[in-house]
């Protein structure tokens, strides 16, 4: 079943359908994506909108419809897939990068209003870095070529542009005297 994000009615429909198909609804995996690729000077303010209203707004609406249901049940997950872009903004992609720390500000509220009420409902913002998908063929983009994601491996199994270099990591700690732990560069955020 698919539904337009930006429509409260028709995201409301999936869980409703969900809860009749299944009989509960205790996991919702929210993934809806828009973009445009321009300068912020090129895009219309209707494009932006748009962008902010899928990503953003889409994402509020999945738990608005999910939570009651899931309410229900007690205990469950909420899990919406964001972007590295949501910590991370990078330019040519403003309304993404805006929407993306939108969703990131609304789930750690919501997180904590769920915590606050005694609700046992993971809140989960996922938060990948570049994955070649559909993505990069719908976004708009006024760039003069279309944006693409990592390079595909070659017919032999390797990059097209090989690195010989670690992934990055780094050193964090909570406090003074705290053990310091390893903190991989890779961009998925789990929070419960």
């Amino acid at each position: 079943m698919t539904a337009e994000v930006t429509d409260f009615g028709q995201v409301e429909a999936v869980a409703q359908r969900a809860v009749e198909e299944y009989g509960r609804l205790d996991t919702w995996v929210h993934l809806a994506a828009s973009s445009i690729f321009a300068r912020f000077e090129e895009i219309e303010p209707e494009e932006f909108k748009r962008v902010v209203d899928v990503d953003l707004t889409g994402q509020a609406y999945g738990a608005m419809a999910a939570l009651p249901p899931i309410k229900r049940e007690g205990r469950g997950a909420l899990v919406h897939v964001s972007s590295v872009l949501a910590r991370r903004s990078v330019p040519l992609q403003s309304p993404y990068c805006a929407a993306k720390h939108g969703v990131d500000g609304f789930l750690e509220a919501l997180r904590v209003e769920l915590r606050r009420d005694g609700w046992s409902i993971g809140v989960t913002n996922v938060m990948p870095a570049v994955i070649n998908t559909p993505f990069y063929e719908t976004a708009l983009t006024k760039m003069g070529v279309k944006p693409t994601g990592v390079p595909q491996p070659t017919s032999q199994g390797s990059s097209p542009t090989p690195s010989s270099t670690p992934p990055r990591t780094r050193r964090a700690t909570s406090s003074p005297g705290a053990r310091a732990s390893r903190c991989s560069s890779a961009s998925a955020s789990r929070r419960a």
